[in-house]
């Protein structure tokens, strides 16, 4: 941390099993330039959730130095092998990323509250749409309410919270709103999704308190949709916030563009 700004990279959708390695090899170099304090990467590290993609991402993973929070995404559940998704469908997930699905991080200037909102089916013909449980929502709470006084409190997450463009942000994940009320309640600053493969950072107002929404594009993926593969560099303190968003050009990631936000205290953020 410098200048009691914690810096976070946050990345999504690398997809390994559909990457682009050009932009893999380019996304690590990328991420040892920038020296982020924390990693935060919400789901979809593989393409279908077999062992060949989660030991590449694992291997991805290993070539970095900093802290890690990871989320699963809906891509990161068994898609072939039915009886796996239904039966053990967080299990390549959790070996070989070495960790819980509902991550929490707690550190100097930060608290992190991980949620899985992949889900093995649905009621619908989509299982790609995310849902969160009422214990899950109250889990997150409690840990934003017991957060250390003056840290930023983030949670993070695959699938959107807020309505985005395209297809795949057509949908927010269930149990949303109730729990963006519930976290806006307990003092949530930043949101950090993933899912749609677009890139943004946006003020969203909840009980007359806003947010900072910050949507990442796929970092490493082939799957554009219509943007290039990027991802976001954050610098968080509690009383300022910017979101650099970096994109893949040719051989390296590069600054595309960059958000500000300060901190009102009693009304949330705004920006500047």
């Amino acid at each position: 941390m410098t200048a009691n700004n914690t810096h976070i990279a946050h990345i999504s959708d690398l997809h390994f099993g559909a990457a682009s390695e050009q932009a893999v090899n380019a996304l690590v170099n990328d991420l040892e330039a920038q020296q982020p304090d924390i990693i935060v990467i919400t789901g979809d590290l593989t393409q279908a959730g077999r062992r060949r993609e989660f030991e590449a991402a694992r291997d991805f993973l290993n070539a970095l130095s900093a802290n890690k929070v990871i989320v699963p995404g809906n891509h990161d559940l068994p898609v072939i092998n039915l009886w796996s998704r239904f039966i053990t469908p967080y299990n390549r997930f959790e070996r070989y990323m070495s960790g819980m699905i509902n991550p929490i991080f707690n550190d100097a200037g930060v608290t992190i509250v991980g949620l899985n909102t992949a889900r093995r089916a649905a009621l619908d013909l989509n299982w790609s749409y995310g849902r969160l449980s009422r214990s899950q929502i109250l889990r997150a709470t409690e840990n934003l309410e017991n957060a250390p006084k003056g840290n930023v409190k983030i949670i993070a997450a695959h699938h959107p919270f807020v309505l985005g463009p395209g297809r795949a942000g057509s949908r927010t994940v269930g149990r949303g709103a109730e729990a963006m009320s519930a976290f806006a309640a307990n003092g949530l600053d930043i949101a950090l999704t993933g899912h749609v493969h677009h890139s943004s950072a946006e003020l969203f107002e909840v009980n007359a308190k806003k947010i900072v929404m910050v949507q990442a594009g796929t970092a490493t993926s082939i799957r554009t949709r219509q943007e290039p593969p990027a991802y976001n560099h954050i610098k968080a303190s509690i009383a300022n916030i910017t979101v650099e968003t970096r994109v893949f050009h040719e051989n390296g990631f590069i600054a595309d563009n960059e958000k500000a936000f300060k901190n009102t205290d009693c009304g949330g953020w705004v920006s500047g």
